[in-house]
């Protein structure tokens, strides 16, 4: 073989040699990622820390209910009571006896209104507290399966809880973006009756021929 068919050999072999690692190294970078599925509905709803949540919520609740039973049931009371005096007040007296019922009753409702919000906001930290927590369980299972995305399965979310950052290509997009497109020119928008002497001319002109 010549000195210069084996060269020429050499250097195929080379080539091909390094597309193919090319080759196998894009494959690599660009393998399918593995994706897995969780209820996050399911899970902070049947587990243990999700049933006391809620067990806390109800008996907070029923006190909440006994408090309010207790003051409506007062409130009944006076308002028979007006209603039973009213041919035997005046007419000042009565009216300031009711005021202060409806005042009462006004009372109530706010009080009715703050716990409600109360409980809400109770239970929303609650679950919050799981819902973290879960995160960071789910997190750790990805890590330990190779795992490069984790989707919510709940119905209505469908959202991403957790991504490998070497399947994320928002930077690269951003800086490709930048490159091809660093900013957006626009044109005035065209405003009817505020164009320049010379643009009235023009149009006058143009109207004339």
């Amino acid at each position: 073989m010549s000195g210069t068919l084996r060269l020429a050999v050499t250097v195929s072999a080379f080539i091909a040699a390094t597309l193919f690692a090319g080759y196998s190294s894009t494959a690599e970078q660009m393998r399918s990622p593995v994706v897995a599925i969780v209820d996050f509905q399911q899970i902070t709803r049947d587990s243990k820390a999700g049933a006391t949540l809620r067990e806390k919520i109800a008996t907070q609740h029923a006190i909440y209910q006994n408090e309010i039973q207790r003051l409506q049931d007062n409130l009944e009371i006076e308002r028979k009571s007006i209603q039973e005096k009213q041919k035997t007040l005046s007419r000042g007296k009565f009216e300031e006896l009711s005021k202060s019922y409806r005042s009462k009753t006004e009372s109530l409702q706010k009080l009715v209104d703050d716990r409600k919000r109360f409980l809400d906001q109770m239970y929303a930290n609650g679950m919050r507290t799981i819902e973290a927590e879960l995160v960071d369980i789910v997190k750790n299972i990805a890590s330990e399966y190779g795992i490069d995305m984790i989707l919510n399965d709940t119905r209505g979310q469908g959202i991403v809880i957790y991504t490998n950052p070497e399947i994320v290509i928002t930077g690269e997009a951003q800086l490709r973006l930048n490159q091809r497109l660093p900013e957006v020119k626009l044109a005035p928008p065209s405003i009817n009756g505020t164009g320049t002497g010379e643009d009235k001319a023009k149009k006058t002109g143009a109207a004339k021929e």
